[in-house]
């Protein structure tokens, strides 16, 4: 990962029950493959794919990871700084569950 020490970190919930927890990144080690947290994760955050015969396709139980202290950028293409091409391509683009977005 390219992560900084210090930063922000989201890890979701995997079961019932519990709720995402928030860490910062304490070291960074073996060439950005393991991460250290400021503190042990209090409930266990799976990363596998559960398989059963009789569900067509495979139920991905991971974990997802946000990086909570960064900036993103939205940009378009070529295409859309073009004469005319102002509204005709675009993204939506939300904060969701009390979350705060700054345009600036």
């Amino acid at each position: 990962v390219d992560w900084e020490v210090g930063t922000e970190l989201v890890i979701t919930p995997t079961e019932r029950g519990q709720t995402e927890e928030v860490r910062r990144v304490l070291s960074i080690e073996d060439n950005g493959l393991t991460i250290r947290l400021d503190e042990p994760l209090r409930h266990e955050h799976l990363g596998i794919w559960y398989f059963n015969e009789e569900i067509p396709t495979p139920t991905d139980l991971r974990a997802a990871v946000g990086r909570l202290t960064r900036n993103v950028k939205v940009q378009g293409d070529e295409r859309s700084l073009g004469y005319g091409n102002a509204y005709m391509f675009g993204v939506h683009i939300g904060a969701f569950h009390g979350g705060v977005m700054r345009i600036e």
